[in-house]
C-alpha cells in the first residue's frame, strides 16, 4: 500500500458508517488519480489572471487529493508504471474492504450502503456508482474534481460521462456500463439514481446528463433513516439483462480493475 493510503484493518469489521464511508473516499480518490493518470490535458495551464478560479491545475488537483508526492514532479515515474500501482492498490483496496464488510455482515451490523446493496442486489459496478454519487453528499471537494475530470467548472456533479470515466477500462465497458444507467435499468427504474429533468430539457445528451441519488436513500446511508422498500427486487427475481454473462465480470467487484491492468501492461 502506499504511503499515504489509510490503514485498513483487514482483520476487523467496520466499528462504524464513518470508518467504512471514509475507506470508500478513499476508493474514490484513487479512482480520481487513476483518471488523471489517463487524461491528456488538451491545453496548458493559462496565464491569465482573470481566469483565476474558473480553471483548475494539475496542481491544484493534487493539493486537494494530498498527492504530496506529485505536487513536485522535476522527474515523474513514466505514466505507464504510475497507471498499475494505481490499479495495484486500488484492487488492494477492494479486497480488504470485502473483508471487512463480511466481518460486519457476521456480526449483524452492515454498513447501511452495503445494506441497501444487498436490498436491492447490487453488483459491485452499481454499487460503485452509488459510492461516486454519494462522496459529493459527504465532502464538497469532490465538486472540484468531478469538474475537472469533466473539463466544465461549471459541472461540480456526477454524470454518466463521469461514471463511465471512474468506473470503465475500455469502450467495450463504457457501452456495457452505460447499461447500468439507462432508462430500464435497475437503478433508474427503481428511483435509486435519478436523472437531472432540466438537463434533458436543456438538450444535454444521455451521456452528459447529470444524476444524483435519490435523497431518501442519502438519508439512510447518513442518518439511518427509514425509507420504503416496496420497490426493492424480490431476493428471488430475475434481473433481466443484467444476468447476462457479460456482466457477470462485474459481480465480484475485480474483473474491471484486472482488465484494466491487462490493458496497460
Amino acid at each position: 500500500m502506499d504511503g499515504n493510503d489509510p490503514v485498513i484493518n483487514e482483520h476487523a469489521a467496520y466499528a462504524s458508517e464513518e470508518e467504512y464511508l471514509s475507506d470508500q473516499l478513499a476508493r474514490v480518490d484513487l479512482m480520481i488519480n487513476l483518471a488523471l493518470e489517463k487524461k491528456e490535458l488538451a491545453e496548458s495551464t493559462p496565464d491569465n489572471p482573470e481566469l483565476s478560479g474558473l480553471v483548475l491545475t494539475r496542481d491544484e488537483i493534487d493539493r486537494i487529493l494530498g498527492n504530496v508526492e506529485m505536487s513536485d514532479r522535476p522527474d515523474p515515474r513514466p505514466r505507464q508504471e504510475s497507471i498499475l500501482a494505481i490499479i495495484d492498490r486500488l484492487t488492494e483496496f477492494d479486497r480488504r474492504i470485502k473483508l471487512r464488510v463480511d466481518l460486519s455482515w457476521q456480526n449483524g451490523s452492515p454498513p447501511a450502503l452495503e445494506w441497501v446493496a444487498e436490498n436491492y442486489r447490487l453488483t459491485a459496478f452499481e454499487k460503485d456508482v452509488l459510492i461516486l454519487l454519494l462522496a459529493p453528499e459527504l465532502h464538497r471537494k469532490y465538486e472540484r474534481l468531478y469538474a475537472y475530470l469533466q473539463d466544465d467548472v461549471t459541472r461540480k456533479y456526477a454524470t454518466i460521462y463521469l461514471v463511465l470515466q471512474l468506473l470503465c477500462a475500455s469502450f467495450n465497458e463504457n457501452l456495457t456500463g452505460r447499461a447500468f444507467l439507462a432508462s430500464d435499468s435497475l437503478l433508474i427504474k427503481h428511483g435509486i439514481v435519478i436523472y437531472d429533468r432540466e438537463a434533458a430539457e436543456n438538450g444535454d445528451t444521455q451521456i452528459s446528463r447529470p444524476i444524483r441519488l435519490d435523497p431518501r436513500i442519502v438519508d439512510f446511508v447518513l442518518h439511518r433513516q427509514r425509507f420504503d422498500l416496496r420497490n426493492t427486487v424480490a431476493q428471488d427475481g430475475p434481473r433481466s439483462l443484467l444476468d447476462g454473462q457479460r456482466y457477470r465480470h462485474w459481480t465480484n467487484g475485480m474483473g474491471s480493475r484486472h482488465q484494466q491492468r491487462e490493458l496497460v501492461a
